[in-house]
């Protein structure tokens, strides 16, 4: 039995959209998640197989995983997060084959303000090969329900 949450309640969204399994390590600065492209629906192709442009999606989940455990940590519950963008991101495959389990790390580089931002990398769990890589930030608002609130006249 893993000593973490499971993902779905450390993060924000909804239904198919959280996409990643468990969490399998956490520290003050870096977060390490699995991935099994195939329990999801969303995404897959024709051929069974999944976009490797999904790799910026699972590092932007790892990353609030790592948020939603430390505001865990703290009392609080899950926040929204909006992906701002990302730098140097290298895919190393094509795509993601059906029954191919993933870990997902992300380490901070800055974090403890509004803007985080994470070096992550997406490797393939039976032999460590590096799928993808690559810096992504992310904004955390202070007040998240001002973002979603409609504009007063």
């Amino acid at each position: 039995m893993s000593p973490f949450p499971p993902t779905r309640e450390l993060l924000p969204h909804a239904g198919g959209m959280a996409l990643l399994g468990s969490v399998l390590d956490h520290g003050p600065t870096h977060t390490v998640c699995s991935v099994d492209p195939a329990e999801s629906e969303l995404f897959r192709e024709p051929d069974g197989r999944f976009p490797a442009w999904l790799a910026i999606e699972y590092m932007a989940q790892c990353i609030g995983v790592h948020v939603g455990l430390d505001k865990r940590a703290r009392g609080e519950g899950p926040n929204v997060g909006f992906f701002v963008g990302s730098r140097r991101i290298t895919l190393h495959a094509d795509r993601f084959e059906p029954g191919e389990r993933l870990r997902v790390r992300a380490d901070a580089i800055r974090q403890g303000g509004a803007l985080v931002v994470f070096a992550c990398r997406v490797e393939r769990e039976a032999d460590a090969a590096v799928l993808a890589e690559g810096e992504v930030n992310l904004f955390e608002p202070r007040n998240p329900q001002a973002h979603f609130e409609s504009p007063r006249p």
